[in-house]
């Protein structure tokens, strides 16, 4: 499901701004199980997580940006499309734009995204040109939270997508928590707009939550991957590969969760200390 509105009642002249948002993924269910091609987790989350797979969602996003594009050349010609998705919804949006050409590029404004994780592997995967690359990191935002397992997938800290702005979330809780920190709720956000953002001077610890997070999800991931090939899973049986995937998968499960809620007990110390240190009540 994606929403499109724009500044101005009908598309015209006047029209300066568009905005496409992609929303995430459902909530996974019996109802949706069975239809794996379509199914926001199988057939979307897992392909991109495990493969980097250019996912069927990204290529609707492609689809509806050329069509929506189009309409705008035509009917609002001084108007910019900006872009936005939550988790899935950012995979989605940032895959969709990167297909686009270099004239069609030029017609988006920003793509500011959430909680979502980096695509640039992906992009390279499916064949986006360094050039096309390039536009992305001019045009694209990423707000994510330091202890939410999406927003630290795929993350590099020497080459990311775009531009990375790690949040100052409300709670210091996991992607499993209630409330979570993939809700869009963990954002503190000024009445400008502006998000309240960690940075080396400010709160440093949730940057280096967001670190460790990436690279205990990175050494989680590659061990089912290397046990799935340890199975000789032919990759294209996709039923025992998910089969195999979610077996490795549970036998690391307690361990990984371990190691994650270290990272925030220490960083919530972190904080705490930073705080007593440097802010004055």
């Amino acid at each position: 499901n994606s929403y499109f509105l724009t500044d101005t009642p009908e598309l015209n002249k006047d029209t300066k701004n568009a905005y496409l948002a992609v929303k995430g993924s459902d909530f996974p269910s019996l109802d949706n199980l069975y239809i794996p091609l379509l199914n926001d987790w199988l057939g979307n989350n897992y392909p991109f997580v495990m493969h980097d797979e250019y996912i069927p969602q990204g290529k609707l996003v492609e689809e509806a940006l050329h069509v929506k594009l189009a309409e705008l050349r035509e009917k609002a010609p001084n108007a910019k499309l900006n872009i936005t998705g939550h988790s899935l919804g950012s995979i989605a949006s940032v895959q969709g734009a990167a297909h686009l050409s270099v004239e069609e590029l030029d017609q988006i404004g920003e793509i500011v995204v959430l909680n979502g994780p980096d695509t640039l592997k992906s992009l390279r995967k499916s064949g986006v040109s360094e050039e096309v690359i390039q536009i992305l990191n001019e045009k694209v935002t990423y707000y994510v939270n330091p202890f939410g397992i999406v927003s630290m997938l795929n993350r590099n800290t020497d080459e990311q997508l775009g531009k990375v702005k790690v949040i100052v979330p409300f709670n210091f809780a996991t992607t499993f928590d209630t409330p979570s920190s993939h809700d869009f709720g963990e954002y503190r956000i000024y009445s400008d707009g502006t998000v309240l953002e960690a940075t080396e001077d400010f709160f440093p610890a949730y940057l280096k939550a967001g670190e460790k997070l990436r690279k205990l999800l990175n050494k989680y991931i590659e061990l089912i991957k290397e046990d799935n090939k340890i199975s000789n899973i032919d990759r294209d049986d996709f039923s025992s590969e998910l089969l195999s995937t979610g077996i490795n998968g549970s036998r690391y499960y307690s361990k990984f969760m371990k190691e994650y809620q270290e990272i925030i007990e220490e960083t919530k110390l972190e904080v705490i200390s930073w705080g007593r240190k440097n802010i004055q009540l």
